[in-house]
């Protein structure tokens, strides 16, 4: 590079001015043209000027150069090193740096990788380009918590195998009615109390007026007959009625796990899903060790031990069936969102079918969107058909390569690519996790979209009940009284 020294006229006055440019060439034939100013600081030492060598064909990097009163020559120094650097090292330049005036007292580096320039008096001020200023950033949120990863406390009594009886559940419990824990296709859930020992319990009273309701009702007893673990509910007594069948639980006070995650006084982290996921796959994979499918295993049917820890447990056996190999085993009901493509299919389901759950589960977790939900429920069975899975969405911009990984190998359309409960609970993303509690602290999006998830499905399940109401109020009006199913969270698939 070279510069011309010019001495300043005695009828300016102080102030900037510009000078004409200054060929400058780069280091490589091929670097694109890219516009930089400099500018000279007011205690710029004077140096003696030198002739000038004959000038080059400018390459298009201009220098232009503030005037300050005095009466000295001043040497205008070439493009610095850190720049040259720049130049010769990346081909596609990615910042213009204009002319801001007279230095300024702060220090600017070229890329936010090279050294600041001080020698020469030459400061290269930075700002980014037009796009990168109009992009919007999205703003994060960061919260430190201590994370329990320990399993829940067992049940409080003993694993029992119930058998129905007929006697009056008032007999021995005192079912408070007017505390409802929970409500759904099959019935309510309120809190009870044994009158023995004032142990505090749950009762779930199922409506049983058609022989599909009634073996629904007792597939659950059977299925949790079976079933002891801490991540699972526990059955401790059972009574059938007339058009009524009343399971005794264990008694969480949790609540459900969406209901929870979504509560903005605990804010959630991608450390808070593997503690809860990796509880949800250490119920799964008992569950399958013991030959029983879930099949239903939507965030409802999640309960959360309490309000403040991670422990959770595995609820509603209803639609659980027996596993046999030997048998080949079609089931045609589920959660259409929640479906795997083989039940949409009417194929055969098996262990597998359930981890299709846990991976929509899992990403609804770390989202808060359901990866197949479409604008109608043929929409979202063509979704669930397709399986295509994607993580582009902004929602997934701070999760880590480790959930995105463990996500992709469970929703897989073939049942054989899928991860078993077992591989789960081995997979990195679920593993080490003290270790990435001290550095994942970053508060997930889904906490808010899976407010509006469920704000909206509430909607929609008033209006559903809202609309069957005035339907049978229309039909009673004729004459004729219908059974109408007001709840669509579980509804048959056409085959």
């Amino acid at each position: 590079m070279a510069a011309d020294s010019h001495r300043q006229s005695e009828t300016e006055r102080g102030g900037m001015r510009e000078v004409p440019a200054v060929a400058v060439v780069p280091l490589m034939a091929d670097t694109p043209k890219t516009e930089t100013r400099t500018t000279v600081t007011e205690n710029q030492a004077a140096a003696p000027s030198s002739p000038a060598p004959a000038p080059k064909k400018p390459s298009g990097l201009a220098v232009l150069m503030p005037t300050v009163e005095s009466s000295s020559l001043r040497q205008v120094y070439s493009c610095p090193e850190s720049l040259q650097r720049l130049q010769s090292s990346r081909p596609k330049p990615q910042y213009v740096c204009p002319a801001r005036g007279p230095a300024v007292g702060k220090t600017c580096s070229v890329l936010g990788g090279a050294s600041p320039v001080a020698a020469s008096g030459i400061q290269i001020i930075v700002v980014p380009t037009t796009a990168e200023r109009t992009r919007p950033k999205s703003h994060t949120k960061t919260c430190h918590k201590v994370i329990d990863d320990v399993p829940p406390q067992p049940a409080p009594f003993l694993h029992r195998c119930v058998s129905l009886r007929s006697n009056p559940p008032s007999d021995t419990f005192v079912i408070h009615t007017r505390e409802v824990l929970g409500s759904g296709r099959f019935g309510k859930v309120h809190k009870c109390t044994e009158k023995s020992s004032g142990l505090k319990l749950a009762a779930k009273i199922i409506n049983t007026r058609t022989a599909k309701e009634k073996e629904r009702a007792n597939n659950e007893v059977q299925a949790m007959n079976q079933l002891s673990h801490p991540n699972i509910l526990q059955l401790y007594d059972a009574f059938e009625a007339k058009h009524q069948l009343v399971l005794i639980l264990e008694y969480v006070e949790g609540g459900e796990l969406f209901d929870r995650i979504v509560d903005e006084s605990a804010p959630l982290t991608e450390v808070d899903a593997m503690v809860f996921v990796k509880q949800i796959c250490e119920g799964v994979s008992y569950m399958h060790q013991m030959y029983v499918l879930h099949l239903d295993l939507k965030p409802e049917n999640i309960l959360c031990v309490n309000r403040t820890g991670h422990q959770v447990k595995i609820i509603d056996f209803g639609l659980a069936r027996r596993y046999r190999p030997r048998e080949k085993l079609r089931v045609n009901f589920g959660t259409p969102e929640f479906l795997a493509p083989e039940v949409v299919n009417f194929d055969f389901v098996s262990f597998p079918t359930d981890m299709w759950t846990l991976g929509v589960v899992t990403y609804m977790l770390l989202s808060g969107l359901s990866p197949f939900l479409g604008d109608d429920e043929s929409q979202t069975l063509n979704n669930v058909l397709s399986a295509n899975c994607s993580f582009e969405d902004e929602a997934f911009e701070h999760i880590s390569a480790e959930a995105k990984d463990f996500i992709s190998h469970l929703l897989v359309k073939e049942r054989g690519g899928r991860m078993s409960a077992l591989q789960c609970l081995r997979h990195p993303w679920l593993n080490n996790i003290a270790e990435k509690a001290k550095g994942s602290n970053i508060v997930l999006k889904s906490q808010v979209l899976l407010k509006k998830y469920l704000a909206k499905k509430l909607w929609k399940k008033n209006y559903i009940a809202i609309a069957a109401a005035n339907r049978f109020k229309k039909i009673s009006s004729g004459g004729e009284l219908t059974s109408l199913d007001t709840e669509t969270d579980t509804v048959p698939i056409a085959t």
